[in-house]
């Protein structure tokens, strides 16, 4: 990742800005994005509260340069920005190259925001969206995902503005004069806009990736977008990479592939370092971070890589791999020095992306641990694992763990694959899909000696079935909207172990499905499932019917049976082949956009488009009118004040057509009593699915929150003081001597780091006033220094439970100024408190009264301090102290 580069920042000719850009805290930190083209890195817009700018402010900033984010666009928290679409109005690529936690537009919390209004964003290489918590946006459901990204199932839309409250009227649709395409997406086909007033561009079909506003195509290595057609130099981005202003497929001679998108010199190269080394590496036409697998720095030009002669090992630390984005810092480890933590409940078809960064883990010192990840099909992702050494076992006993897998059927090809495990037993529970014969090859391929005790088995291929016989259909009945099914009946030699059938089904075009195909669980192909039971007569055949199922929509069908597992024995299941039927045609939907329009004095001409779903062939239209009778009653209505009142349809004597009867049901009627509608109750998979959903959602937002707010590890090692008595200090002291931010920050201010100052709050020019002095201190010296010596300037409410003390009365020598806590029978300052409180103990800003004796209430001056929301959560600056009842420590 080039984010780990931070201590190297460059430009090319004012265009490329990075690594990466961090704007937080302060609207004026957007003038690092003045003259960006591309932003090499992240963009992260966050925590910048409203108290110091408003929706103004950001309609006065725009950076119609920048057209390119390589790795992602994350806001959080901006208070005021309304929308996009004045900042980024020519922002078109977001290439993914790095994610944040596989997304590559995250959306959180952004209270102000109505609209996204990237509306020349064209093109999501990678990664998926999070647009979460923003009760104020709309215009989501009108724009066609599909159309900028590959896997718009992966993305996550929740708790914003509810539909039904959004107006997402696109433009022209109120001058009934549409100016935007329309298309289909998630079943509904409609017209596609960014905001009232911007349109999503949609490019012809023959137009493979980008074309120019007018429509016409661009050169085959652009990506995005094009100011002119057919030039490789007026693209918006590049399909492969970029060099001199023109887009090529490779780099040219002496130039190398940098972050995954453009060429650079060997000596640009040079400039790019890393804290460890004064340079990145040149392999294989590639400047890069490190020397891949296989391969060394070599020792006279650290610039060059070397092969390695035998084994050339990569260590990387114990990981908790639970994304893309945490899998990708394994990229060419091939020793995990410590234990390997897998937990990936969410992502469709990620397997690829998984083998691609720990598909050359060879060894794992410690033990591997799967666990909780639904998004797994099988372990084939680990392809070069060969040693488990079980330097450190869970419960001292297993090196390998896997549990709740609920959707693991295979572990290993255990015909191409070796594994050994050194030391430590196998420990398989509640992984209801895989066979307990996997389980075993398993332990016997492995080289375990011990045997396995009873309880490391346990509640494994519940929902699978190792299947030995293969079960036959014997017939089917087929409606527009059903499939009856029959298949011969399974006797196995125990009846009893027999559990029930399971019918998998999903509408397929073709007929080269497999079953793995899609059995994630966690996207919209996925198969569709039908429970079975058992036929009460074991003679008779059991049978199953598909219902809600499109017309004329081709769907493939497998059935399997499901036996009792028993940890002891096996027993053998039996699974159909995959068979395709096709539903009978229907009738189509309404043909679209029917419009008549009167050419003559005898004519009308009628156009329409063709209906959304045919449901079959359509082989001609059935055109049908008659004539209206006009109510005489609008003749001599009074328009200016009344109501319009809709005429009465009468059909046309001697022509009647059910279908098209107009005469309501007893519910349409007006003031006609209607039943009350009950909620379903849910089912328990929909439970599990929204529970995970939840567990989901949480583990989100603490990555967010952990990766927008804790220091890095980096950081942390790199300073020199003692940080264990730091830690002392405010942890076992009395707490008035007890370090504040202020006295913590200064003691360390010489080992933080460059970018600290720049965008931190507490070196911002907010955060001091005139007359602030900083503190000189030693940490050895820290009980003698008092807690805030600022604190004297600030005011201070204090309610006591005996009056006040007159304002001749001065703090005793044994209280400075800048105590914190004040005894109960200590002094107070000179008009502090009011004479008018009374001794309730209560705080009257609060609302809370306190049992265990008077409050102090510390308030700064709330409208001179600027609430950052990563500091209180976006909460008063206050907080209430019981004091104590005596002076003594």
């Amino acid at each position: 990742m080039l984010s780990v580069s931070t201590f190297c920042v460059w430009r090319t000719d004012g265009e490329i800005c990075g690594p990466s850009i961090d704007i937080r805290n302060d609207i004026k930190q957007f003038k690092r994005l003045e003259n960006c083209t591309v932003v090499e890195g992240y963009l992260r817009i966050l925590l910048i509260n409203g108290k110091t700018n408003n929706q103004e402010d950001y309609h006065t900033l725009s950076f119609p340069k920048l057209t390119v984010i390589t790795d992602y666009l994350l806001l959080f928290r901006v208070s005021g920005l309304d929308s996009l679409s004045v900042l980024f109005p020519n922002l078109s690529v977001i290439r993914g190259h790095n994610l944040f936690y596989n997304y590559a537009l995250v959306i959180f919390e952004m209270t102000s925001l109505k609209d996204i209004g990237l509306y020349n964003l064209k093109n999501i290489t990678r990664g998926a969206m999070r647009i979460e918590k923003n009760n104020e946006l709309c215009y989501l459901d009108s724009v066609d995902w599909s159309l900028i990204m590959d896997a718009e199932f992966n993305n996550v839309f929740n708790e914003n503005k509810k539909a039904k409250e959004c107006d997402n009227v696109c433009p022209g649709i109120m001058e009934d004069n549409p100016l935007c395409q329309r298309t289909s997406f998630n079943d509904n086909y409609d017209y596609r806009c960014w905001t009232s007033n911007k349109c999503q561009k949609v490019c012809p079909p023959h137009c493979k990736l980008a074309c120019t506003d007018q429509g016409h195509c661009c050169h085959e290595q652009c990506l995005g977008g094009c100011t002119e057609p057919n030039n490789a130099m007026a693209c918006s981005a590049c399909l492969h990479f970029y060099h001199e202003g023109r887009c090529v497929p490779h780099c040219p001679p002496d130039t190398y592939k940098f972050e995954g998108w453009r060429c650079i010199t060997m000596d640009l190269c040079s400039q790019v370092h890393l804290p460890s080394e004064p340079h990145f590496v040149i392999h294989a036409g590639e400047c890069m971070i490190d020397c891949p697998s296989g391969f060394t720095r070599n020792e006279t030009n650290r610039m060059l890589c070397t092969a390695c002669n035998g084994l050339c090992d990569k260590a990387c630390s114990s990981a908790v791999i639970d994304s893309v984005d945490t899998a990708q810092s394994l990229k060419d480890c091939t020793v995990i020095d410590g234990n390997l933590n897998i937990n990936i409940r969410r992502g469709n078809n990620i397997a690829s992306e998984l083998e691609s960064f720990m598909g050359l883990i060879q060894t794992v010192t410690g033990y591997v641990r799967i666990k909780h990840s639904h998004a797994l099909g099988s372990l084939s992702f680990l392809k070069s694992l060969r040693y488990i050494n079980g330097q450190e076992l869970i419960e001292n006993m297993y090196a390998f763990s896997a549990i709740n897998n609920q959707h693991l059927q295979s572990l290993w090809d255990w015909n191409q694959h070796n594994l050994t495990i050194r030391v430590g037993r196998l420990f398989f529970r509640q992984n209801p899909k895989l066979c307990m014969s996997e389980i075993h090859d398993m332990w016997e391929k492995t080289g375990i000696t011990v045997k396995p005790e009873e309880g490391d088995f346990r509640n494994n291929g519940e929902r699978a079935s190792c299947e030995s016989q293969v079960l036959k259909f014997k017939s089917n009945i087929t409606s527009s909207h059903a499939i009856s099914l029959t298949w011969e009946r399974y006797q196995p030699v125990d009846y009893a172990d027999l559990i029930s059938f399971i019918v998998y089904y999903k509408q397929y075009p073709f007929q080269n499905i497999t079953e793995c195909d899609g059995q994630d669980g966690c996207g919209s192909n996925s198969w569709l499932m039908v429970d079975v039971d058992l036929p009460h007569d074991e003679r008779s055949d059991p049978k199953v019917d598909l219902q809600q199922l499109k017309p004329w929509t081709q769907y493939a069908i497998f059935v399997k049976a499901i036996s009792l597992q028993v940890e002891d024995k096996h027993i053998a299941g039996a699974k159909s082949d995959i068979i395709y039927i096709r539903t009978r045609p229907s009738l189509p939907s309404m043909p679209r956009d029917a419009r008549a329009y009167a050419n003559s004095s005898t004519k009308l001409l009628v156009k329409w488009l063709p209906p959304a779903f045919p449901n079959g062939n359509l082989t001609y239209y059935l055109i049908r009118w008659q004539q209206q009778p006009e109510d005489q009653e609008l003749y001599y209505h009074n328009y200016c004040s009344k109501e319009l009142k809709i005429p009465i349809r009468v059909p046309a004597s001697g022509f009647t057509d059910l279908g098209d009867s107009t005469n309501p049901t007893k519910s349409d009627i007006a003031g006609a009593e209607k039943g009350e509608c009950c909620e379903c109750q849910k089912t328990p998979e929909e439970k599990d699915r929204e529970k995970d959903d939840r567990v989901f959602f949480k583990v989100f937002e603490n990555f967010l929150h952990n990766s927008i707010f804790l220091p890095s590890l980096t950081f942390l090692f790199a300073m020199h003081i003692n940080l264990f008595e730091l830690m002392r200090m405010c942890w076992q002291y009395n707490p008035k001597m007890r370090p504040s931010f202020l006295e913590i920050i200064s003691s360390i201010k010489e080992d933080l780091d460059p970018p600290f100052r720049e965008m931190s709050f507490f070196y911002s020019e907010e955060n001091k006033p005139p007359d602030t002095e900083e503190l000189d201190m030693e940490v050895e010296n820290m009980e003698n220094i008092p807690l805030d010596p600022a604190s004297t300037r600030q005011p201070m409410a204090v309610v006591l439970s005996s009056t006040p003390p007159p304002s001749s009365q001065h703090l005793s020598p044994s209280q400075s100024p800048s105590t914190p806590l004040l005894s109960a029978g200590s002094p107070s300052r000179s008009g502090v408190a009011s004479p008018g409180h009374t001794g309730q103990g209560s705080d009257q800003h609060s609302g809370h009264t306190l049992a265990n004796g008077p409050v102090v209430v510390l308030r700064p001056n709330y409208d001179e301090m600027q609430p950052y929301a990563h500091m209180n959560g976006g909460r008063k600056n206050e907080r209430a102290l019981p004091l104590p009842q005596s002076s003594a420590c």
